[in-house]
């Protein structure tokens, strides 16, 4: 695993077809995903058994420091347990059952 630095993300080649995740060697969780057209950072991690994945912007847009702080906010939210309460998706009908009841 590289650092992935602003050097790396400007010279990892454009992929010919799918996609090829690169990971930090130093903030676990910040991945740089690699397609046809774009280089995209994301902070990824597991939680509660699912793999949750929030998008940081696409490079060189964002830059490599700009990912590397916002994956570490993440990291610390998450490691708070903030990631158990992010919502990914639309919620369950019991979920959102369950936020309409309680909040009144």
């Amino acid at each position: 695993m590289p650092k992935l630095t602003e050097t790396f993300a400007r010279k990892v080649p454009q992929t010919k077809s799918g996609t090829d995740k690169h990971w930090d060697s130093e903030v676990k969780g910040l991945v740089l995903f690699v397609g046809k057209k774009s280089k995209t950072w994301y902070f990824q991690k597991d939680i509660g058994g699912q793999t949750r994945r929030v998008l940081i912007g696409r490079f060189p847009v964002i830059s490599a420091d700009t990912a590397r702080q916002t994956a570490l906010g993440f990291a610390l939210e998450w490691g708070r347990g903030a990631g158990k309460i992010i919502q990914i998706g639309a919620p369950t009908l019991e979920e959102a059952m369950e936020g309409y009841l309680g909040s009144g």
